[in-house]
């Protein structure tokens, strides 16, 4: 079977005329909450109230993205950052998953789990395609 192929013009696939805007909303939502809730300070009046609220808007919004299909390699990227944001052991690790901010684990291999490093490699591989940078 020998064929002639031809690469499709720009935007003809499904992966260029699709995008994940809800994933990404929920993303932006998802890291603002967290953020919130690590400032959140005992002696806030309303602390527990508003601990509980965050944490529920934290969770609906990582169950959304959790269970969506992504459409672009951006959505697969954000899908994957939430993976790490569950596996990373200090705070200011967090705040570089919140930002997105892969160089920031650049030669910390050593202080992750394995599927926290294979995760970040996959989002390098990504970005190598063409996705987010």
């Amino acid at each position: 079977m020998d064929a002639d192929s031809t690469r499709a013009p720009d935007g003809a696939t499904d992966l260029t005329t699709k995008n994940d805007a809800a994933i990404l909303a929920a993303w932006e939502r998802f890291a603002a909450n967290r953020k919130a809730v690590g400032e959140l300070r005992e002696e806030t009046p309303g602390y527990e109230a508003k601990e509980e609220r965050l944490w529920a808007a934290v969770h609906a919004d990582e169950v959304f993205i959790g269970e969506s299909t992504a459409k672009t390699l951006l959505g697969v990227e954000i899908q994957l950052w939430c993976i790490v944001s569950h596996d990373v052991p200090q705070w200011e690790w967090e705040l570089a998953v919140f930002r997105r901010d892969i160089s920031a684990f650049d030669g910390l291999d050593e202080h992750l789990d394995w599927s926290t490093r294979v995760a970040l490699q996959a989002i390098r591989s990504l970005r190598a395609m063409g996705g987010e940078a």
